[in-house]
C-alpha cells in the first residue's frame, strides 16, 4: 500500500551524528534515496520489482555518475546512515524499517482489538455486545468484559447521539465470536470501521433472538458462574484458577497465582466491598494490567541480579575445640 506522506523527524536528522557528519551534497543525496525508498515495494528498502535496485539505475533516477555515487554510497555506508539488508543486498534504512514494522504490526493489532499490549485479553472469556445507534439504526457488534461500561464510553464520546446496549452475549473466545459476526455481516459494514453495521430489520431481528437467547435475558452482571467447585465459601481454588489459565485464556501461571493470592488476601471482595459473584472477568482486567506492567519493565530498566548472601563461618578456635574425633 502506497503512503501519501513520509514520517520525517527533524530533530532526530538534526541530532543524528552520523547524518550531521555529512557535506550538504551527501545529505541532499541521502534524502532522495530516502524517498525513493519511501516508495520501494519494501518500504525502507531501495528495491524495485522485488529485487535490489541496481547502481546504474539509481544514478539515473538521481542524475549522478556512477563512479561519484559509489564513492558517496562508501561514505553513506561508512559513517552508519545507510546500512546494506543482509537478506537481499539492498541500501536500506534501518529506522524506516523500523518504522514500517510498527505500523503493519498498528495495523494489525487494530484489525484484532487495539493496543498489541491488552492482546491478552483479545481471545479471552467475555462477551459480544450490540449497541444500537439511534441516528440511524446502525448497530455495533463489540467485544468487553463489561459492555455496560462500553456503552458509557460511547455514550460520552458522542453526546449528540444517543445509542443503546441491545443484547450480549457470552463467550469463551470474544475475538473469534467477534471475527465470525463481523465476517457475517460484512456486506452491511459502514464508515469503513468495521465494527458498524446497517443491517436490514430480517436479518437484525434473528441477530438479536441469538443473543437474547444465548443469556436468557439476563443482564452479565446476573449471569451465574457455571464452576461446580471451589472451596467451602463458594470462591475458587488455586488449582481451579491455574486450570482456567491453561485453557486458552492467554494468561500465565504466574500472574494467575498472584492474583489468586491478592483475591483470597482481600476475602474475594470487589472495589465496592461486594462479594465477588464471577471471577472470570475480573482474572482478564488483571492480567492484562499484568502484562502492561511487565513489558513496563522489561522496556524501562534491566532487573539487577540479586547479592548472594555471605557466608558465615565459624571461627578456628570454636572449630578446632568442638570438631567430632
Amino acid at each position: 500500500m502506497k503512503l501519501p506522506a513520509l514520517h520525517f523527524y527533524v530533530g532526530d536528522w538534526r541530532k543524528d551524528i552520523g547524518v550531521q557528519s555529512l557535506s550538504f551534497e551527501e545529505r541532499g543525496i541521502w534524502f532522495e534515496l530516502l524517498l525513493l525508498m519511501h516508495e520501494s515495494d519494501q518500504r525502507g528498502k531501495l528495491t524495485l520489482n522485488g529485487k535490489p535496485m541496481r547502481e546504474d539505475t539509481i544514478c539515473r533516477l538521481l542524475g549522478l555518475h556512477g563512479e561519484h555515487f559509489k564513492r558517496v554510497l562508501d561514505t553513506l555506508i561508512g559513517s552508519g546512515v545507510a546500512r546494506i539488508c543482509p537478506e537481499t543486498g539492498a541500501i536500506m534504512s534501518k529506522r524506516m524499517v523500523e518504522d514500517e514494522e510498527k505500523r503493519r504490526v498498528s495495523a494489525r493489532s487494530g484489525k484484532t482489538g487495539g493496543n498489541p499490549a491488552l492482546g491478552v485479553g483479545y481471545n479471552c472469556p467475555g462477551f459480544v455486545y450490540l449497541i444500537q445507534r439511534a441516528s440511524d439504526g446502525a448497530i455495533k457488534i463489540g467485544i468487553s468484559i463489561s459492555p455496560s461500561k462500553r456503552l458509557y464510553k460511547i455514550r460520552y464520546a458522542n453526546r449528540n447521539d444517543s445509542f443503546e446496549l441491545i443484547g450480549i452475549q457470552q463467550t469463551s473466545d470474544m475475538g473469534k465470536q467477534e471475527k465470525a459476526y463481523h465476517n457475517r455481516f460484512k456486506p452491511f459494514a459502514i464508515d469503513g470501521s468495521g465494527e458498524w453495521f446497517l443491517i436490514p430489520k430480517d436479518s437484525a431481528s434473528t441477530l438479536k433472538g441469538e443473543f437474547k437467547s444465548t443469556l436468557n435475558g439476563k443482564p452479565e452482571d446476573e449471569d451465574e458462574d457455571t464452576s461446580t467447585e471451589g472451596d467451602a465459601r463458594g470462591n475458587p481454588t488455586l488449582q481451579e484458577v491455574l486450570t482456567y489459565c491453561n485453557m486458552g485464556a492467554g494468561i500465565t501461571p504466574e500472574c494467575g497465582t498472584a492474583f489468586w493470592n491478592s483475591m483470597e488476601g482481600c476475602g474475594w471482595i470487589d472495589r465496592a466491598q461486594r462479594p465477588v459473584k464471577n471471577w472470570r472477568p475480573i482474572l482478564a482486567n488483571y492480567a492484562m494490567s499484568w502484562k502492561m506492567n511487565q513489558n513496563k519493565s522489561r522496556n524501562g530498566h534491566e532487573e539487577k541480579p540479586q547479592p548472594e548472601l555471605p557466608t558465615i563461618r565459624p571461627p578456628k578456635e570454636f572449630t578446632a575445640r568442638y570438631a567430632k574425633p
